[in-house]
C-alpha cells in the first residue's frame, strides 16, 4: 500500500510543498483565518494540476446523487492517490482536532465481504517534536479503511457512502505511522474518528504520544492499496469533509472533458497539457500543446498569465531540418494554416489592444540559423493580443515568418535590447510570401520589424500593412522598420517590395526610423506616405527633389560589408544633412520634435522644419553652435525651424556667402549670439520672420540677436522678425559697409544697449530701415552709423529711416546720453566707409519717452539726433523726450555732460528739419548744437502760435511754422486777414436792442489760427475781445444797445489772425422803427446816371417810380406797394413784401422784396427826402438799391455809397411827402 517515506506523485502533479487551488473550479472562496467559516467546492478531473493524481481515469455519467455528472476510477494497473492540502481545502492549515466529520462515496463491482480492496483514507500530519520512528516527511500517517467499518452496508454495483458518523458505514481509523512502535493497519475494532482524535500519537516527547487533537494536518488522501491495486476498477466520488468552525470542503471528481479541435484554451497558471483544451477550465498549460491540438484554421485562447514555452523536435518543411528537428519556442507547421493565437481576458474577451495585454510569451529557441522564438511556416497564421519577452539564450528572432498572409495585431514586445519580427521567404517558392499585416502592436523595446530576402516580391502592395503600431527605440541606431533587398550580406539574396506603413508612432531612436536597402521595387515605396502619414517624435529625411518626394540613396559599410541602395528616414538633423553633403541642392527636412544636436551645411541645400517652435535643434549648456555654414557657399536655406541653448544659434564663420535664407526660424536662449555672421564679403541674404531673442544666457553685455559683422554686405534683408531680450544689440550690422539693405515689418524689444544697429549703409543699394516697432532698448532704438547716403527718398544710394515707432516706456538705468534714432559718425574704416555722414532721410516715425537717467545721470535723452550733411528730418512724430531733434557738429566722442549727442563726431553738419510734429519735450523742442544754421520751418509744436522761445535753442529758423497737427497743412507765410459774414438782424421797435451775429474765418486767407474781433457803429469802434481757443474759424454774436428814435444804424465786424492780419469789415443795417412815426408816399422820375444798373453800366436816362409805405395798426411790418422802372435797361422792379419802414424827419427809408420782370426774388433798399419837410433841403431826393437774393447788385442809382447816406438824387418831376398820422 505505501512507497515508504516518499509519496508516489503522478506525472502532471505539483509538489506537496505548493499546491494552488485551480483557477475557475472554486465555488466560493477560500478564508485565510481561523475565525471565518469556508465553504469550498471542488470539480477535480484525472489531468487537474491543483493535486497530486496517478492512474486514475474519468468515468462519465456515473456518480452517486448530488454529484454529477461523473466521477474517478482507478485504472487498475497501479496503486493511485490523490492528494489534497489544507490550503487548497480550506485556504489555511488545519489540526486534526478542528476535522468534525469525513465522508466520500465508493462504487465497485462486488461486496467488501467478497473483496475488501476499495479507496481508503490516508491522512498525513506535518513532523511535530518528539517523534520515534522511520517517517521521513510526515508526522503521523493515519488511515481507515472502508472493509473495517462498523455497520457496513455495500451492495455491489452501487453508490455507498462511507462517513465518520450516522447509522451505517462509519469508518474506524488507525495510525500506521513507519517505524512507529504499535503501528497498524487497522482493525474491526479500531475506534471511530470522535475517540481517535482524542487519543495520542503513537510516539512523542519524553516516550510519551503527542495529543492527536492537536497535530496540523500536511495532507489529505484517497488511495488504493499497492497490494491490491492491479485490476482494481473501483469509482470514488463526493468527498466532504467538515470542521469545528463550520466550514465545508467538497470535492466532486469529474472526467476529464473532450480534447479541443477547433478552439483550443491555454492556461499557464491552471492548465494541464493532459487536459482536452476545449474550455477555459479544462485548458491546456502550453501554447505549444494547444497548437499542437488545434486543427488548421483554428483558433488558441490564451488566458493571462506566463507562458515559458519550448518546442523540440519541429520539423520544418521550409527549409531541410536535422534528424530531430530544430528547437523552437513556438511553432507553427505549415501543416495547419491559418491558425489564430489569440490571447483573451480572464472572462475569455479577445484582447483588442496592445497595451492590455494579460499574457506573456517567453521562448527558448536555440535553432542553428539565428534563434527564432516564435517560427511561422503555415500561411495565414495570426498571432493577436500576446506579450513577447526573451529567447532563454539569446534574442534575435522573436518572430520569423517564412509563410504568407501572416498577420501581427493588438500584440507588444518586451525584449532587453531589442527583438525582430523578421519576415522573409525560402527557397522555393518565390511567391511564398506575398503579404502580411502588422497592426496596432507596441513594440516598446526597440524590436524591428525586418522586411527580408524576398518578402513582397510579389504580390499588391495593397495587402502588406505596417500600419498603427508603437515603436519605442530606446536610442537604438536600428531602425524600427527596414526593408532589407538583395546585396550587401550573403543572406539577403531577393528584392523585396514594399509595404503601406501608416498611423504608426515612432521614437526614441538615435539614427533612424524606417530604412531600404539592397535591392527593392522602388514604385512600390511611398516615401511620402511614410513621412506624412505616421508621427514621429523627431524625423528628419535627405531628399533628392521634395516634389516629387525622393530620398537620397547612399551606401555604407558594417564589418566587411558594404550596403547601397539605402533611403531612410532618419532621426537627426546632422546625420541627414551629412548625407546631402553628396551633391548640392538636397532638400533636408525634420519633422516637429527636439533635436540635442548641432549640424554644419557644407554644400548649397535647403534645411526646411516644421515649424519656428515646433522643429528645434537644443544645446547644453551654452555650448558649441547649433548650426554652422562653411565659407564659400552659395544657395542655402534654413526655415521653419529653431536652434536654442548652444553659445550661438546659427553661425557663418566666414564668408564669402551668398544667397542666404533664413526664414521662419527662431535662434533664441543662446549663450552668446543667435545669429552671427562674420561676413567678408556676403550677398542676398535674406531674414524673414526671424525670433532672434533671449540671446546672451552667458550673461553680460555680449549678447546679439542677429550680428553680421566685417566686410562688405549685400543686399541683406531683415524683415517681420522678433529681435528682443537680447544681452546687447537686436539687429546689428556691423563693421565695414551695407548696401541694399531693407530691415522692415521688425519687432525690436528689451535689448540691453541698442535696438537696431547699420554701419556703413551706402549706394548703389536702396537702404531702408521702416515700420518696425523698437520698445524699451537699452541706450538706442535706431542707430544709422557713418551712413554715406544720396539724401534722396528712394532710389539708388538712398538710406530711409522711415515710419518706425521707436518708444521708452521704463526708465532710463545708464547714465550717458539715450537716443530713439542716430545718425552719427562712428567706427570708420576708410577703405569702406565715408569719412563723415551723408545724406540719410528720416520720416514718418514716432519717437517718444527718451529721458536721462533719473538720478546721477551724465546725459540726456534725445528723440532724433542727426550729424554730418545732407540730411532730411520730416514728418516724424517727437514727443514727450528731453531733446526733440537735435542737429549737431564738432562733438568729440563719448565726453559725458556736454549738450552733444555722446556718440557722434562728424563735422560740418546740415540738415533740414520740416514738417514735424515736435510737442511737451522737457528741454527743447528743437536744438542745434555747434551747426550752421538750420532750416526748422514748417513744424508743429502744439500750438498754433509757434515754439515757446525756451524750447528752441541754437542756430535755426522756425518760422513760418505749422499751424495745425496737420503735417500736409499750408506753411506759406500769411499776408491776409480772415474773411467776415455779418448776418443782417431783422428790424426791431425803437427802444429796442438788437442781436448781431458773424462768422469770422481765415480758411481762405492763409488758414491761420484767429486772434481776435471787432464791431462798429457808424463807423465807430464800439468793441474787441480776443478769442479763446485758437481756431481757423470763429462765431461771434453781440448786442447793439437800442436807438430811442426810428434810425437806420451800419453795424460792421471784422476779424484778424495769430499772424497780425486785419480783415475787412462786414456790413449791414440795424433798423430801428416807431410804427407810429407816420407814412410815405412818392411817385415821378429821376435821371438814372451810368453805372447805376451793374447789368450795363453804360446804360442812363430816365427812370420812373411810385411808392406807399406805412404801417398798419398792431402790425410790425408795413404794407404798401413800390414801382420802379428803368425803360433803357428794360428793368421794371416791383415789391411784393416790405420787411421795415423807418420815418425820422425829413428822411424816410424802408427795405423789401420783390420781382424784376415779374420773375426771381430780390432785395431793395429805398430812401426818400421830402424837400418840404424841415430839415429836407427844400428838394425831394430819391435813391433805390436792388439786390439779387444772393447779395449781388442789380441797380443803385448812388452806387458805392453806404447804405446809411442820405440820398443826393433829385427828381425830375413828381414829388415825396411824408405823412404825419
Amino acid at each position: 500500500m505505501w512507497v515508504a517515506g516518499v509519496l508516489s506523485l503522478g506525472a502532471c502533479a505539483e509538489p506537496l510543498t505548493s499546491p494552488k487551488p485551480r483557477q475557475g473550479v472554486l465555488d466560493a472562496a477560500m478564508a485565510p483565518t481561523l475565525t471565518v467559516a469556508t465553504t469550498t467546492n471542488l470539480v477535480v478531473r484525472p489531468g487537474s494540476p491543483t493535486i497530486a493524481t496517478n492512474n486514475v481515469l474519468g468515468a462519465a455519467g456515473d456518480a452517486p446523487t448530488g454529484f454529477a455528472d461523473g466521477s474517478f476510477a482507478s485504472d487498475g494497473t497501479g496503486k493511485t492517490d490523490i492528494y489534497f492540502t489544507p490550503q487548497l481545502l480550506f485556504g489555511r492549515d488545519i489540526t486534526l482536532g478542528e476535522i468534525t466529520s469525513m465522508s466520500y462515496w465508493t462504487k465497485k463491482g462486488t461486496t467488501h465481504a467478497a473483496n475488501a480492496a476499495d479507496w481508503y483514507i490516508a491522512i498525513y500530519t506535518k513532523k511535530y517534536a518528539g517523534q520515534a520512528d522511520t517517517s521521513n516527511w510526515y508526522g503521523a500517517r493515519i488511515g481507515s479503511e472502508p472493509y473495517f467499518s462498523a455497520s457496513i452496508s455495500d451492495p455491489a454495483n452501487t453508490w455507498n457512502e462511507w462517513t465518520t458518523g450516522g447509522l451505517s458505514n462509519v469508518l474506524r481509523f488507525f495510525e500506521s505511522t513507519a517505524g512507529a512502535t504499535g503501528a497498524n493497519f487497522g482493525s474491526y475494532s479500531a475506534p471511530h474518528w470522535p475517540a481517535f482524535v482524542a487519543g495520542n500519537t503513537l510516539t512523542g516527547p519524553d516516550g510519551g504520544g503527542a495529543p492527536m487533537a492537536t497535530q496540523q494536518l500536511l495532507s489529505f488522501s484517497l488511495q488504493t492499496a499497492t497490494g491490491w491495486a492491479a485490476g482494481f476498477t473501483g469509482q470514488l466520488d463526493g468527498l466532504r469533509i467538515r470542521l469545528t468552525d463550520g466550514s465545508v470542503a467538497t470535492v466532486n471528481f469529474e472526467e476529464n472533458l473532450p480534447a479541443c479541435t477547433s478552439t483550443c484554451y491555454v492556461d499557464a497558471a491552471n492548465g494541464s497539457n493532459l487536459n482536452g483544451g476545449a474550455s477555459a477550465t479544462d485548458a491546456k498549460k502550453t501554447i505549444q500543446a494547444a497548437i499542437n491540438q488545434v486543427s488548421a484554421d483554428g483558433t488558441v485562447r490564451v488566458l493571462p498569465g506566463i507562458y515559458n514555452e519550448v518546442a523540440p523536435g519541429s520539423m520544418t518543411t521550409s527549409l531541410g531540418a536535422p534528424a530531430g528537428g530544430y528547437q523552437f519556442g513556438l511553432f507553427f507547421p505549415s501543416s495547419k494554416p491559418g491558425i489564430t493565437l489569440m490571447g483573451v481576458t480572464t472572462a475569455d474577451a479577445p484582447i483588442t489592444s496592445a497595451n492590455s495585454v494579460q499574457a506573456t510569451v517567453n521562448t527558448n529557441a536555440t535553432n542553428s540559423f539565428g534563434y527564432s522564438g516564435v517560427f511561422v511556416e503555415a500561411a495565414n497564421t495570426t498571432i493577436q493580443g500576446l506579450a513577447f519577452g526573451p529567447n532563454t539564450p539569446s534574442d534575435n528572432k522573436t518572430i520569423e515568418v517564412v509563410a504568407d498572409n501572416f498577420t501581427l495585431q493588438y500584440s507588444s514586445t518586451a525584449v532587453p535590447g531589442g527583438g525582430a519580427v523578421y519576415i522573409s521567404e525560402f527557397d522555393p517558392p518565390a511567391t511564398a510570401v506575398a503579404s502580411y499585416h502588422i497592426l496596432d502592436n507596441n513594440f516598446a523595446d526597440a524590436t524591428q520589424i525586418a522586411i527580408s530576402s524576398g518578402a513582397g516580391q510579389t504580390g499588391a502592395v495593397s495587402g502588406r500593412k505596417i500600419t498603427g503600431n508603437t515603436f519605442v527605440l530606446g536610442d537604438s541606431l536600428w531602425p524600427a522598420i527596414s526593408f532589407n533587398g538583395a546585396g550587401g550580406v550573403p543572406w539577403f539574396t531577393k528584392p523585396v517590395g514594399g509595404a503601406i506603413v501608416t498611423g504608426n508612432s515612432f521614437s526614441g531612436g538615435a539614427e533612424q526610423y524606417i530604412r531600404a536597402r539592397g535591392t527593392v521595387h522602388e514604385p512600390e515605396f511611398d516615401w511620402k506616405s511614410f513621412w506624412d502619414d505616421n508621427t514621429y517624435d523627431k524625423g528628419t529625411v535627405d531628399l533628392l527633389t521634395e516634389l516629387p518626394f525622393v530620398p537620397r540613396p547612399f551606401s555604407y559599410t558594417s564589418g566587411s560589408y558594404t550596403l547601397s541602395n539605402v533611403r531612410r528616414i532618419g532621426t537627426t538633423i546632422a546625420g541627414e544633412v551629412a548625407l546631402a553633403a553628396a551633391d548640392s541642392g538636397d532638400v533636408v527636412l525634420a519633422k516637429a520634435g527636439t533635436y540635442p544636436e548641432s549640424a554644419t551645411i557644407t554644400v548649397p541645400l535647403t534645411l526646411k522644419g516644421a515649424g519656428i517652435g515646433a522643429t528645434i535643434m537644443q544645446g547644453t549648456g551654452g555650448a558649441g553652435t547649433g548650426l554652422s555654414l562653411a565659407a564659400g557657399l552659395n544657395g542655402v536655406t534654413i526655415r521653419d525651424l529653431g536652434v536654442q541653448g548652444f553659445n550661438y544659434g546659427i553661425q557663418m564663420p566666414s564668408g564669402p556667402l551668398s544667397n542666404i535664407i533664413v526664414q521662419d526660424v527662431a535662434a533664441t536662449g543662446n549663450a552668446t549670439h543667435g545669429i552671427w555672421v562674420q561676413a567678408f564679403g556676403i550677398s542676398n541674404m535674406a531674414f524673414t520672420r526671424v525670433n532672434a531673442s533671449n540671446n546672451n544666457a552667458a550673461g553680460g553685455k555680449d549678447g546679439r540677436g542677429l550680428w553680421l559683422i566685417n566686410g562688405v554686405k549685400q543686399n541683406v534683408s531683415i524683415t517681420d522678425g522678433t529681435f528682443s531680450n537680447n544681452g546687447l544689440v537686436g539687429i546689428d550690422l556691423g563693421d565695414g559697409s551695407v548696401t541694399g539693405v531693407t530691415i522692415t515689418g521688425n519687432t525690436v524689444a528689451g535689448n540691453k544697449d541698442s535696438g537696431i544697429g547699420v554701419l556703413g549703409p551706402q549706394g548703389p543699394g536702396t537702404n531702408v530701415v521702416s515700420n518696425n516697432t523698437v520698445t524699451n532698448n537699452g541706450r538706442y532704438g535706431i542707430e544709422i552709423k557713418i551712413p554715406n547716403g544720396t539724401g534722396a527718398t528712394s532710389g539708388p544710394g538712398s538710406i530711409v529711416v522711415s515710419d518706425n515707432v521707436v518708444t521708452r516706456t521704463i526708465a532710463a538705468t545708464d547714465a550717458r546720453d539715450h537716443a530713439g534714432i542716430a545718425v552719427f559718425r562712428r567706427s570708420v574704416d576708410p577703405a569702406l566707409n565715408a569719412p563723415q555722414p551723408h545724406g540719410v532721410v528720416v520720416s514718418g516715425n514716432t519717437v517718444t519717452g527718451y529721458h536721462r537717467k533719473p538720478a546721477g545721470s551724465t546725459g540726456d535723452g534725445f528723440g532724433i539726433v542727426v550729424e554730418g550733411t545732407n540730411h532730411t528730418v520730416t514728418r516724424n512724430i517727437v514727443a514727450d523726450n528731453d531733446v526733440g531733434i537735435q542737429i549737431q557738429s564738432g562733438n568729440t566722442a563719448d565726453v559725458q555732460s556736454t549738450p552733444f549727442f555722446d556718440r557722434g563726431d562728424a563735422t560740418p553738419s546740415s540738415a533740414v528739419i520740416n514738417r514735424n510734429s515736435i510737442t511737451n519735450n522737457a528741454d527743447h523742442d528743437v536744438r542745434n548744437v555747434g551747426a550752421a544754421l538750420t532750416d526748422a520751418t514748417c513744424n508743429w509744436y502744439g500750438l498754433a502760435t509757434g515754439p515757446a522761445a525756451a524750447r528752441i535753442s541754437g542756430s535755426l529758423t522756425t518760422a513760418p511754422w505749422l499751424l495745425t497737427s496737420d503735417l500736409d497743412g499750408s506753411c506759406a507765410i500769411d499776408t491776409e486777414g480772415p474773411i467776415t459774414t455779418t448776418n443782417a438782424p431783422a428790424p426791431a421797435p425803437i427802444n429796442t436792442a438788437i442781436a448781431v451775429s458773424a462768422t469770422i474765418s481765415d480758411l481762405t486767407t492763409g488758414n491761420a489760427p484767429l486772434l481776435s474781433w471787432e464791431w462798429s457803429r457808424d463807423g465807430v469802434s464800439q468793441s474787441s475781445a480776443n478769442f479763446v481757443t485758437s481756431a481757423v474759424t470763429q462765431s461771434v454774436s453781440f448786442s447793439v444797445p437800442a436807438d430811442l428814435a426810428s434810425d437806420v444804424d451800419e453795424i460792421c465786424v471784422r476779424g484778424t489772425d495769430v499772424f497780425g492780419n486785419v480783415g475787412a469789415w462786414s456790413c449791414v443795417l440795424a433798423v430801428w422803427y416807431d410804427p407810429s412815426a407816420g407814412f410815405v408816399t412818392g411817385g415821378g422820375w429821376i435821371n438814372s446816371p451810368a453805372g447805376a444798373y451793374t447789368v450795363d453800366p453804360l446804360l442812363a436816362g430816365r427812370a420812373s417810380f411810385g411808392f406807399v409805405s406805412k404801417y398798419q395798426k398792431g402790425k410790425s411790418t408795413p404794407s404798401g406797394s413800390t414801382q420802379f422802372q428803368f425803360q433803357a435797361g428794360n428793368l421794371s422792379f416791383t415789391s411784393t413784401s416790405y420787411q421795415w419802414l423807418v420815418v425820422s424827419g425829413a428822411r424816410a427809408q424802408f427795405k423789401g422784396s420783390g420781382t424784376i420782370n415779374g420773375t426771381g426774388s430780390y432785395d431793395f433798399l429805398l430812401t426818400a427826402i421830402d424837400g418840404s419837410v424841415a430839415g429836407g433841403g427844400g428838394a425831394d431826393k430819391f435813391r433805390i438799391k436792388i439786390t439779387s437774393s444772393s447779395g449781388g447788385l442789380v441797380y443803385d442809382n448812388m452806387l458805392n455809397a453806404p447804405d446809411t447816406s442820405d440820398p443826393t438824387t433829385l427828381l425830375g418831376g413828381g414829388n415825396i411827402q411824408i405823412h404825419n398820422k
